[in-house]
Parts: C-alpha cells; structure tokens; sequence
C-alpha cells in the first residue's frame, strides 16, 4: 500500500502567514465603542477613590446630583436598594490538597471599606461628559486612610494590612502545578544550585482603545443591549445577567472593534454593569467611556 503524505506545505513556528486584517484598521475604517453615536446618549462618569485602602466616613452626593445637566447619581445604596448583585469570582482555581479557596465578590461600588485604588464611589450621569466631570467635583468625601502593602513579599506577612478580614496574610488560594517530589529529588541530587531573587514587574494594559461601554434599554421588550469591547461577550453576558438578574435572552452584548485586549478586557467589570442600570432606569442610552490615566488606576493588572 502506497501513502501519499497530505500536504508538503510546512506549518509551524517561523512560517509567514499572511495577514487579512490589518488594512481596515491601518486605513481608519475600524470601528470601536467609542465610535457610537447616537444624539440620545447620556454620558457616565465614576467618581473614584484617591486611596488604595481607607474607610468611608461621609459621602454626599446631594450637591452633584442638583448641578447642570446631571440626570442621577448612584452610589452603592442605590445598587444595594435595587437588588444588584456583586461581580462573581469569573475563575475558580484549584487550590493545593490541605488548603482552600477564599473567593470576594467585586462591589459595583464601595460606601464602607476601600480595597483598591480606584475603586468607585459614585457613577455620576449627565447629558454631556463635561456636565458629568463638573458634577463629580462636587461630591463630599470623608474617609480615613489606612494602612496599604504594595510589596508582593511584605503582603503575605503575618502582620501586613489585611485586604479581607477574613483572608489571612491576603493568600485567596495556594496552588502549585508540577511534581513536587521530582522537584525536590532534583535540588537533592544536583551538583549547584543557584539562587537568585528575579522581580516581574507588573503590567499595566495600555490598549489602542481604552474600556468603554454602551447601554441600551427596550421597555417595550423589556431588554438590555450593552456594546462593550470585551474579549469574551458570552460570558461576559452570563455574569451580568446574575448581576443585574436577568434571564440570558434579556441581555444581548456586542463587540465591534476590541480595540486592543491584551487580557485586560477578559473580565467583567462594574462600568458595565452601571451603564445597563442607568440605561434602564433613565430609559435612553448611557455611555462611558474609560480615559487614558483612568484606566491605569481601574483596569485589572496582571502580576
């Protein structure tokens, strides 16, 4: 019998392959979130905190939501009130044998304790962007500052700001991936070991197009459109919709252009979620749009 291989064609590392789609998007004939218009759209914005750790004392939103042009502020006694949910945990890692997995739901917003940098405060919706910056200028903030660890070494210490109370050292999950046996065998049996203290900085996403998002609502058929540029719409969809409690068939998303992910838009995050909030409540499109340094301070890193 006589074989004929397939194909002579090699595939593989180091083979050109020609590439489709770069030209639509060199040419500027992309098309991205940021690129929707429609005149009814009423602008987001998200007044944020300036601490990565602290306890809320005060917030008054009464000044902002009287100023030009603002349509609602919401804060997490809104979202509370009207039954959303935090962000679920979107991955569930499997811990080492003998240890377990602390998972924390994100909060849409934060009123008592600040956990992050960035964390949001209020979600200020206005008939301009401008209106919606004005207004957040407004807002009354107290807060005591506490204490933060931004070391990942110092952070797993017995006596490092606790980010939960309830997550000793800050260490969620211990997992390992290998056979520690062998690994041990081997340092056992060698003729040198090296040892040497290697830092991997952190990554900080600066994509072509920063997070964005925009919201739809149909009373009439009582459903949500939101157009995002996330990397995975489906279960993106999924988890907004135990946030928002909804049935799947009730919230469609769309993606144009991502506009650049990396990984960082490979999470669900709470700008999604106030958009379709305020979309439905306010029954008209609510965009937002995340700018160039903002996002530094509210995307999820990596490392």
């Amino acid at each position: 019998m006589r074989t004929q291989p397939l194909s002579t064609e090699q595939f593989g590392l180091s083979q050109a392959v020609t590439r489709r789609e770069d030209e639509r998007l060199l040419t500027g004939a992309g098309h991205f979130t940021d690129d929707y218009t429609d005149a009814r759209c009423a602008h987001g914005f998200v007044f944020r905190t300036p601490v990565a750790h602290g306890r809320i004392n005060r917030l008054d939103c009464t000044q902002a939501r009287q100023a030009t042009g603002v349509l609602a502020v919401y804060t997490a006694q809104d979202l509370r009130a009207a039954g959303l949910q935090a962000l679920p945990c979107v991955s569930s890692p499997k811990p080492r044998p003998g240890t377990a997995f602390i998972p924390h739901l994100q909060p849409l917003l934060v009123d008592d304790t600040v956990r992050c940098i960035g964390d949001g405060l209020a979600f200020i919706v206005a008939e301009t962007l401008a209106q919606a910056r004005d207004a957040a200028e407004l807002i009354e903030l107290d807060y005591q500052s506490l204490d933060s660890c931004i070391e990942a070494d110092a952070a797993i210490q017995d006596k490092a700001p606790a980010v939960w109370d309830d997550t000793p050292n800050n260490i969620c999950f211990d997992w390992e991936l290998g056979d520690a046996q062998a690994v041990q065998t081997a340092f056992a049996t060698a003729a040198h070991i090296v040892r040497l203290n290697e830092r991997n900085n952190r990554v900080v996403i600066g994509a072509l197009e920063p997070r964005g998002a925009v919201a739809d609502y149909s009373a009439a058929e009582n459903k949500l459109t939101l157009l995002t540029g996330t990397q995975m719409p489906v279960p993106t969809r999924n988890a907004l919709c135990k946030v928002l409690n909804l049935t799947p068939d009730q919230l469609r998303v769309m993606v144009h252009d991502v506009g650049g992910g990396f990984g960082g838009k490979n999470s669900v995050y709470p700008e999604q979620v106030l958009v379709l909030y305020a979309a439905r409540q306010l029954g008209r499109p609510v965009r937002w749009q995340s700018e160039r340094s903002e996002s530094f301070i509210s995307d999820f890193q990596g490392r």
